[in-house]
C-alpha cells in the first residue's frame, strides 16, 4: 500500500472514530435530557412527558424493572 493510500485510510478511520464519538455524545446527551432527575435511568413518569416514548416504554424496558437504562436505550436504537 502506498504512503498516500495509508494516509487516506488513516484519515478516514480517524473521521470514523470522530463520528462515532460525536454520535455517542449525542446519544448520551439525549438520554440525559430524558432522564430528568439524573438517576441514570428513564422512569415511566419521565417517559410520560414524551408520547412516543410512552408508547414503546414496555418494549424498551427489556428487564421489566419499570425503568429504561442507558443500555436498554441504546439497544432499542433510540439513540439514532
Amino acid at each position: 500500500m502506498s504512503l498516500s493510500r495509508k494516509l487516506t485510510a488513516f484519515t478516514l478511520s480517524g473521521l470514523f472514530v470522530a463520528c462515532l464519538t460525536t454520535q455517542a455524545l449525542a446519544s448520551e446527551t439525549l438520554f440525559n435530557t430524558l432522564d430528568v432527575d439524573q438517576s441514570g435511568s428513564i422512569s415511566k413518569t419521565e417517559a410520560n412527558a414524551h408520547s412516543d416514548l410512552t408508547k414503546i416504554f414496555s418494549e424498551v424496558d427489556a428487564n421489566g424493572d419499570g425503568e429504561i437504562s442507558y443500555d436498554e436505550f441504546t439497544a432499542a436504537g433510540l439513540d439514532e
